[in-house]
């Protein structure tokens, strides 16, 4: 009969350990506290066009949750209109996605 106070002692302690834990304020692992965290960091580079120049170039970078998010949100940050010669993106390219 030691064993159904032993198991009531092992269920105790867990439920102990996860209600300190979340009063901490530690996501469980499977929240989403950990699934939004970055965990790639990618660079692309935009071919840029103007009326003055064709072909300067610009990079953009950041922390992605994977290499299929950077190469979309990264396409969208045209960084043309920042550079010495304006215009506008005309194409680009993923240069790298690793991870953290």
């Amino acid at each position: 009969m030691k064993q159904p106070k032993t198991i009531l002692l092992v269920s105790a302690c867990v439920f102990a350990i996860i209600f300190i834990a979340r009063a901490l304020g530690v996501p469980a692992l499977h929240s989403r506290a950990y699934q939004n965290t970055p965990t790639f960091h990618a660079k692309g580079t935009h071919m840029c066009q103007s009326k003055t120049s064709i072909g300067h170039e610009c990079i953009v970078e950041g922390d992605f949750n994977d290499c299929d998010e950077a190469y979309q949100k990264l396409k969208m940050q045209d960084c043309c209109s920042k550079t010495k010669d304006g215009g506008a993106s005309s194409g680009f390219t993923l240069n790298s996605c690793i991870p953290h």
